[in-house]
Parts: structure tokens; C-alpha cells; sequence
């Protein structure tokens, strides 16, 4: 499978010349996927909050739609949940 993440610790050299702390590398892209994962939590429960609205079960009985930012927020919400809680699990310190 191909990882974007290094499987071990390189010892090489980073493209600047300076040698790169995989520790401290691995331990920010852990707290980067953290966050993301929390904002995308934050945005998964405001759409579903605002599809349980009054106006919106009303508009989602007469049209069978959602409004557009409510698909927006759950759609890009789980996404970014999924995708954050990945990249935390897989950073390997």
C-alpha cells in the first residue's frame, strides 16, 4: 500500500541541508491530524443540528432536499474527521 508517512525513520538529510527530527516531525502531523479530526467533529454536528431545524425538516418533506451548506457541513465534516483521525493514527513517532 502506498503511505505517504515514512515506515521507518530515515536518517537522511532534509532538502535544505539540515539534518530533520523525525520525533518532533511525526509528533506535528499526530497533533495536525488531532485537529483537523476535532474541526471536522465541530462541522458534523452543526449540519446534522441544522437539518434537525423545524424550517429544515419542512423544507426537506416538500422538496426532499437539504439546503446546500447543511450537505456542505456533513459531507465535509465526516470527511474531515475521517481523514484527520487517519493521519493522527498513522503518525508513528
Amino acid at each position: 500500500m502506498f503511505s505517504v508517512l515514512p515506515m521507518s525513520k530515515p536518517s537522511g538529510e532534509g532538502l535544505s541541508g539540515r539534518q530533520i527530527d523525525w520525533e518532533k516531525w511525526m509528533f506535528s502531523t499526530r497533533v495536525g491530524g488531532l485537529a483537523v479530526a476535532v474541526v471536522g467533529g465541530v462541522f458534523l454536528a452543526l449540519g446534522v443540528s441544522a437539518a434537525d431545524a423545524p424550517l429544515a425538516e419542512l423544507r426537506h418533506g416538500l422538496t426532499g432536499q437539504y439546503s446546500d451548506r447543511t450537505m456542505l457541513q456533513i459531507v465535509g465534516g465526516s470527511a474531515a474527521l475521517v481523514i484527520g483521525s487517519v493521519v493522527a493514527l498513522r503518525a508513528r513517532s
